[in-house]
């Protein structure tokens, strides 16, 4: 009994572990689909987001390029404006200057008229008026009696004619007209000289002047000179539309899509929340090195390493004075010679050279001169202290094909305007030895030059040489090697 009560117990558990892997699995793949979603939604978010910001921008840049417009618009019709008001002020002013003089012209005849009317025959009322018109009827009176009187004096004087021309022996009749109507000529010359007195006071009487013909009003045409002005405007108006075609057109954007703004907000939220966490966490207090624990070797290699200090170069040449000796012969004599326990001098490097030399650096001053006097006083060997050397250069990329006086003969001929403020005494250049190089066409080639010229060089990074541009690298002597 309690053996099946354990099988069975056994089989309930097994199958509640399968069941509880079976939901360990599927939890783990839904939690990845969900990491997956949210990775590709917020890759969708990015691409909404430079895709609103290149729109922006180019709204933005459109903006600047129509406010600019407007500006350069406003500028040209103000300038246009105040040449127009400038332009037609003067003919404005001439015109006003016509029109009133025309209207002082004016007055002015009527006042003079009025004048000459006044004097010449005067106001009704004036003695002078009455008395003129008083001679002026009695005129016409008299004039109208002489012409009665000159009537009846032609019948007389017809009848006279008749009665001559009559004969003598017919009986003359009877005058039918009485002496009463018959006027002597005494009183006839009397009537006739006032006759004369009479016209001649109307003569000397002056005529009233007419009153003048209306002046007809005087008349400018405007069209024709505002003419220059409408041509001028017209050709300014052509000139700002040539400029207005010449501009390119901008191309609109489309408008995004109510999704994608809503997209841009969240993105937008989401990258504040980031830099509002970022900011959190660089104010939190950095735990110590204790409380980091070790560092691994990631972060060891990472680490950038601490610049080297700058030391004194204390350096000595070695060499033997039998040309058969080879540079480890001339260790082995020089660790012979040196009693390094009894003096205590520290030698750092000891590295060969080419023709047979050795050289030593040491660690200081003292050290080199302790060096120094027990190497000279070794039979077979020769010290000395190097001398001053110029600078070193590297060309990188050098095809083997040229010798070394013609790399020498490119660099001077090619790079002209680099030597051009440097005098011919000191464009000093010589060839020390190659390197070899990954590509066997080409090689390193190493050069010495005076310390203006490298200096030049040195500056520009790259030189030519033959059919390339080859870069030029600083080369000090510690990096000096012998060639292979």
């Amino acid at each position: 009994m309690k053996r099946e009560c354990k099988v069975t117990a056994y089989d309930c558990l097994q199958g509640l572990y399968e069941t509880v892997l079976s939901l360990a699995d599927s939890r783990a793949r839904h939690k990845y689909n969900l990491e997956r979603e949210r990775s590709r939604h917020a890759q969708e978010l990015v691409q909404v987001e430079r895709a609103h910001t290149r729109d922006v921008m180019a709204l933005k840049a459109e903006l600047s390029l129509m406010r600019s417009d407007l500006t350069d618009t406003k500028k040209e019709a103000k300038g246009i404006r105040e040449w127009l008001g400038h332009e037609t002020l003067e003919a404005f002013k001439g015109i006003k200057e016509v029109k009133e003089e025309v209207k002082q012209s004016n007055l002015n005849n009527i006042k003079e008229h009025e004048k000459t009317r006044l004097c010449a025959v005067g106001t009704p009322g004036d003695p002078k008026w009455d008395s003129m018109g008083e001679g002026l009827l009695k005129i016409e009176r008299n004039i109208s009696n002489l012409s009665n009187q000159l009537d009846v004096l032609r019948k007389v004087l017809e009848q006279v004619k008749n009665d001559l021309n009559r004969p003598k022996d017919t009986p003359t009749p009877t005058s039918q007209v009485s002496e009463s109507d018959l006027l002597t000529s005494a009183k006839f010359e009397m009537e006739v000289d006032k006759l004369q007195k009479l016209l001649a006071e109307v003569k000397a009487k002056p005529t009233p002047i007419p009153p003048p013909p209306p002046q007809q009003p005087i008349t400018l045409n405007i069209e024709e000179q505002l003419r220059p002005i409408s041509e001028r405007l017209e050709m300014v108006s052509a000139d700002i539309r040539v400029l207005r075609d010449k501009e390119p057109s901008v191309q609109t954007q489309t408008v995004p899509s109510l999704d994608a703004e809503l997209a841009v907000v969240e993105v937008k939220k989401t990258l504040q929340d980031i830099q509002k966490g970022v900011a959190d966490l660089g104010k939190v207090e950095k735990p110590t090195q204790q409380q980091q624990g070790p560092k691994t070797f990631a972060q060891v290699a990472s680490t950038p390493k601490p610049p080297k200090p700058l030391q004194p170069n204390h350096t000595l040449i070695v060499s033997s004075t039998d040309p058969a000796h080879t540079g480890d012969n001339v260790i082995e004599r020089i660790r012979v010679a040196l009693d390094l326990k009894t003096s205590g001098a520290r030698v750092d490097t000891v590295r060969k050279a080419r023709n047979q030399k050795v050289i030593l650096r040491c660690a200081s001053k003292t050290d080199l001169n302790l060096v120094k006097e027990q190497v000279k006083t070794s039979s077979g060997l020769k010290v000395q202290e190097p001398k001053p050397q110029n600078p070193m250069v590297c060309i990188r990329g050098v095809l083997s094909s040229y010798s070394d006086d013609e790399i020498v003969d490119l660099l001077k001929a090619q790079n002209k305007h680099l030597l051009q403020n440097i005098a011919v005494g000191e464009q000093v250049i010589k060839m020390r030895y190659r390197k070899r190089a990954r590509n066997p066409h080409e090689c390193h080639s190493v050069l010495e030059l005076s310390p203006k010229l490298w200096q030049c060089l040195t500056q520009v990074e790259k030189i030519h040489i033959g059919i390339k541009r080859c870069p030029i690298l600083h080369l000090c002597w510690a990096q000096v090697e012998p060639p292979p």
